[in-house]
């Protein structure tokens, strides 16, 4: 499974924290996080751009 979650108003800890913490099993397979900077969005449908478009 993957899943992509790109934050402009929350704080990426709480984020990676949470689905940590809803992911721990204990079991081999247990999720990895990473977090990695965005240098732009862009919303195609409206034309927003930067925070607004996420």
């Amino acid at each position: 499974m993957k899943l992509e979650c790109v934050l402009a108003d929350v704080p990426w800890s709480a984020v990676a924290e949470a689905i940590c913490d809803a992911a721990y099993t204990g079991e081999t397979g247990d999720v990895t996080v990473f977090v990695l900077d965005v240098a732009e969005a862009y919303q195609i449908r409206t034309g927003e751009r930067g925070p607004d478009a996420v």
